[in-house]
């Protein structure tokens, strides 16, 4: 789109974008391989946990960290560190949790099973204290998606629901603690330090249990059965949705075309409450981007120019993209 581009600037900061991910999927192809592909992903999952314990870190001990600059100048109380942005640390925390669960239930020694589930009440309270929404959607389908592509699908259940109670206790105490939910002090932290080191013992005795009941040979579900459990999971949350819950999903799809301000530290004093509700202004930004579509469906405004397209709509604040890779 360089030709007919609203931006050179921006279309060619999204190609440098692709052709660094494509750099990275080459890099991955070139130097992983049958023997390597382990280690490889262990160190990567390492790596991400420890970016992890930072940012709930700087939570939990902010006079060690630099002032929140972010935070400061948006009055906000979502935490974004190290990334500068909530739904980039939500999204890592999900990334995080999935490799946790499947290292969990796969990995061939107890003490490295145990070590990776054992973080997740971590990731957890750092994908919490993100209040993304997107977040807590994400937590949800990594761990369906890590059960559905597992080899020991029973024992990935089991560990996620251990980390799953594990990480509502750490939660729950999080949210006890103002000044730790609301990122305005440290007060608090080594509550949540010792609720992080109970959920991690929890983690590490479902580990335990699973691996003396040899759970990967006795637990094992055929992939026909898997197949069935998902298809009938599936057909109920569909008869829910469709019955029970019709009335309320009606509301929520009005909640979410209704525009609403964002949340601020001196007007909500439960940040958590912004995990209840589906009030924000995505309806606009993303009407808007399919208006862009629109305007020229086949060859678009050029890639990376839908900040320009916004600004001239008159769309507030500035927004750089359309807050959905797709759209």
């Amino acid at each position: 789109s360089l030709a007919w581009t609203e931006s050179d600037e921006g279309t060619l900061t999204e190609l440098a974008r692709v052709v660094l991910y494509a750099g990275i999927l080459l890099l991955a192809w070139t130097a992983v391989d049958g023997r390597t592909w382990r280690s490889a992903a262990a160190g990567i999952a390492a790596g991400a946990f420890l970016v992890t314990a930072l940012a709930a870190a700087s939570r939990l001990a902010p006079g060690v960290f630099p002032q929140d600059e972010v935070s400061v100048a948006l009055n906000s109380d979502r935490l974004n560190y190290p990334f500068d942005y909530w739904n980039a640390v939500g999204a890592w925390s999900v990334m995080s949790v999935a490799m946790a669960v499947a290292w969990s239930a796969h990995a061939r020694r107890l003490a490295t099973r145990g070590a990776f589930l054992a973080v997740v009440p971590l990731c957890a309270l750092a994908a919490y204290l993100t209040y993304s929404r997107a977040a807590a959607f994400g937590v949800a389908a990594a761990v369906v998606l890590v059960v559905a592509l597992g080899r020991n699908r029973l024992v990935t259940v089991a560990h996620a629901a251990a980390g799953a109670v594990a990480s509502a206790i750490v939660i729950e105490v999080a949210r006890s603690n103002p000044e730790i939910a609301r990122g305005t002090g440290g007060a608090g932290a080594a509550e949540v330090v010792l609720a992080l080191a109970l959920g991690a013992a929890l983690c590490v005795g479902a580990v335990a249990l699973t691996w003396v009941a040899r759970g990967d040979e006795r637990w094992r579900l055929s992939r026909r059965a898997a197949i069935g459990a998902g298809a009938a999971g599936a057909a109920v949350v569909i008869l829910i949705a469709g019955t029970l819950a019709a009335d309320r999903i009606g509301d929520a799809w009005e909640e979410f075309r209704t525009e609403t301000p964002a949340e601020t530290v001196g007007s909500n004093p439960d940040p958590g409450t912004r995990l209840t509700t589906l009030g924000s202004n995505r309806s606009e930004t993303w009407s808007s981007a399919i208006d862009a579509f629109e305007s020229d469906p086949v060859k678009g405004t050029g890639a990376g120019t839908f900040e320009l397209w916004w600004s001239r709509e008159g769309g507030f604040p500035f927004y750089r993209d359309a807050h959905s890779l797709y759209l």
